[in-house]
């Protein structure tokens, strides 16, 4: 099936559409690739942990060349390190605002909007990927500075809108004493998964009494 050509199109101009159209398509597969790359990670630093993990078995895995692979990540850990924003970020898209539902607290009900943010975040620990990727492996993979930035960016503030919620504004270094606290909860919570509502209810309870002293 033949486009007759407008009479307005200069010559070659097809050409020229197609040959900025690559570029595209090419930037298309990259991230394919890379998504590809990631989704594999998980899959192997969930089971394997990251000391473990082969970069060689996941390229044979995905049919990559080494080129392929460094292409899109300089070594294991910036590997890791895509992986861990990746589920973070998708434990972001995932929550959504539990006060959308039907049944939810209503907005002044800052204490309940909380607790449930809290169990969310401990659901999550007790995934079998995001559990062991983000809380088990994350500080001696990313390495300890690099952990922290990161968390600086994701979970402590988390902690600081729950602690405004809750009726107090603090500087980054108590919420950061908070977070620690929670995720040495989470830890814990990994290996006794039966104290969920425990844990929860314990968390909930020290950041509504460092709000309110």
């Amino acid at each position: 099936m033949s486009v007759k050509k407008s009479r307005d199109v200069p010559e070659g101009a097809d050409d020229l559409l197609s040959t900025e159209a690559m570029p595209t398509r090419r930037v298309l597969a990259a991230h394919q690739t890379r998504a590809e790359i990631i989704a594999a990670a998980t899959r192997h630093f969930a089971e394997f942990g990251f000391a473990a993990t082969s970069i060689d078995v996941i390229r044979q895995e995905l049919n990559l060349s080494r080129g392929g692979f460094y292409h899109h990540f300089a070594d294991k850990r910036s590997c890791f390190e895509a992986v861990w924003i990746h589920l973070q970020d998708a434990a972001l898209a995932d929550a959504g605002n539990p006060l959308d539902t039907d049944d939810s607290p209503t907005p002044d009900d800052p204490r309940t909007y909380v607790a449930i943010e809290l169990r969310r975040f401990f659901d999550r620990c007790l995934d079998p990927v995001y559990g062991p990727i983000c809380l088990h492996e994350a500080p001696e993979a990313l390495g300890w500075k690099r952990w922290r930035e990161l968390e600086d960016l994701y979970g402590v503030p988390a902690i600081a809108l729950a602690l405004a919620l809750l009726g107090k504004q603090f500087d980054q270094l108590i919420s950061r004493m908070l977070f620690a606290a929670i995720l040495e909860a989470a830890i814990d919570l990994t290996h006794n998964p039966g104290d969920l509502d425990q844990t929860t209810a314990r968390c909930l309870d020290l950041l509504e009494r460092t709000a309110t002293s």
